[in-house]
């Protein structure tokens, strides 16, 4: 840390560099509000300090929207045709992996079992590994007691005897 030397009338003086360096604001302990009164007040101040912030969203957004017009109007028809054109495309691209994606899913539910609302993967080879993990999971992690299979599993129902009143059969054990 560097001290600062000044010369005044042939004298030097050093200061330390923890004298030169004070902080622009010295840091007040904090002192929570006395009164609702000050808490409200505290509040209404930050939330005003805020809103100044997101002032002028109301212009900018304006603005954005008539450089928008702009960027429109200048452009020519066949700049037009041809952004409706890749817009279009897009839009049927996404709706046909959509529809390969289904497609998989019900072929992959059907050889496995497992239910097509709980694969998951965008290719054929995921939702495969997906299928593979949830009947790897559900073959090792068996059915409670008294609780009714999963039809899609291909489970039975496991009833546990007892008198027909569940209330009875829970506290007598």
């Amino acid at each position: 840390m560097p001290k600062t030397t000044s010369q005044t009338a042939g004298t030097t003086t050093t200061t330390p560099p923890a004298a030169t360096a004070q902080p622009a604001t010295e840091a007040t302990p904090y002192t929570p509000p006395a009164t609702q009164a000050d808490l409200d007040r505290i509040i209404t101040e930050r939330l005003a300090r805020q809103r100044t912030q997101f002032a002028d969203y109301d212009q900018l957004k304006a603005k954005a929207a008539k450089f928008d017009e702009a960027e429109q109007a200048a452009m020519t028809e066949a700049q037009r045709q041809a952004a409706l054109i890749a817009d279009l495309q897009a839009k049927v691209k996404a709706a046909e992996d959509r529809e390969q994606n289904q497609t998989w899913r019900a072929q992959v539910s059907q050889d496995t079992g497992v239910p097509a609302h709980l694969l998951h993967g965008a290719t054929l080879d995921e939702i495969t590994a997906s299928a593979a993990a949830i009947k790897a999971y559900t073959a090792q992690t068996p059915t409670p007691p008294g609780q009714l299979h999963d039809h899609a599993l291909g489970r039975q129902p496991q009833l546990t005897p007892g008198s027909g009143d569940w209330v009875r059969d829970k506290f007598n054990r």
